[in-house]
């Protein structure tokens, strides 16, 4: 049991992902995870309905969750967390807590594996080789570029709208 403990301490460094003073998550580990959130928040109403989070699931554990799991994670983080949940699903208040749910009960592999999932290293950074090279260009999907345009969108505090032709 010590060498498990040992082991998960070395793969899943605690000190990365909350600060030892206050408890709370760091901010590197908070902006993976806002970003992991819109990206999962396919249809951009700032909640993950309850398909999003079975993708989410999916995509990080393989696994998928029966209805009344999805119920009882809502119960649990609405009961922590007032604006956790909302008439559409989880919140990203809910989806931090979640993460930080887990960590409190010293499972940080779970936080790891969601981070590595989508890309990130051991530093909490996107990996260089998710990132195409300088002198390499991308082609976006049409998928991909009516993602940019609804979050340049949503973001947008200015209401100017961005021209299509940018991407």
């Amino acid at each position: 049991m010590v060498f498990h403990y040992a082991l998960n301490a070395v793969l899943y460094p605690r000190g990365l992902l909350v600060d030892q003073e206050s408890q709370a998550l760091k901010s590197r580990c908070i902006r993976a995870l806002k970003m992991i959130f819109r990206l999962c928040d396919q249809d951009m109403d700032n909640a993950l309905n309850d398909i999003e989070f079975n993708e989410f699931m999916v995509r990080c554990f393989n696994d998928s969750l029966q209805p009344s799991g999805i119920v009882n994670i809502k119960r649990d983080i609405k009961g922590n967390v007032r604006e956790g949940v909302n008439d559409v699903g989880l919140t990203l208040p809910g989806f931090l807590f979640l993460h930080e749910m887990f960590m409190e009960k010293g499972d940080f592999d779970t936080p790891w594996i969601v981070l590595g999932k989508f890309g990130y290293n051991d530093d909490i950074e996107l990996g260089k080789e998710n990132l195409p090279a300088p002198d390499q260009s991308i082609e976006l999907t049409t998928k991909a570029v009516d993602f940019l345009m609804g979050i340049s969108s949503f973001f947008d505090s200015n209401n100017v709208r961005i021209s299509h032709t940018l991407f």
